[in-house]
């Protein structure tokens, strides 16, 4: 079982690799969890993000607060990417 499993997670990758219709059909795009300095909780929700993984991808990228945020997004891969408003 676990090497059916192995084997369709690599047919899975190189497949979504060599075709972009693949990788949109298996990848997952991203969600945007902070706009404008507000948290918007429902789709922190829908992603089990909490508010202290928030502030923690927040503090590693040297943000005080979420005040100090344009945009943040949560990526398909679970990577918090951040956007500093501009001052």
């Amino acid at each position: 079982m676990v090497i059916v499993l192995i084997g369709w997670n690599f047919v899975v990758n190189a497949a979504s690799y060599r075709f972009r219709f693949v990788e949109k059909l298996v990848s997952s795009r991203p969600i945007e969890i902070v706009r404008n300095g507000e948290m918007l909780r429902r789709n922190m929700r829908r992603e089990f993000v909490t508010e202290e993984e928030l502030m923690s991808a927040l503090r590693q990228q040297g943000l005080d607060s979420v005040d100090q945020v344009k945009r943040a997004t949560i990526e398909g891969e679970g990577a918090i990417t951040v956007l500093k408003k501009s001052t």
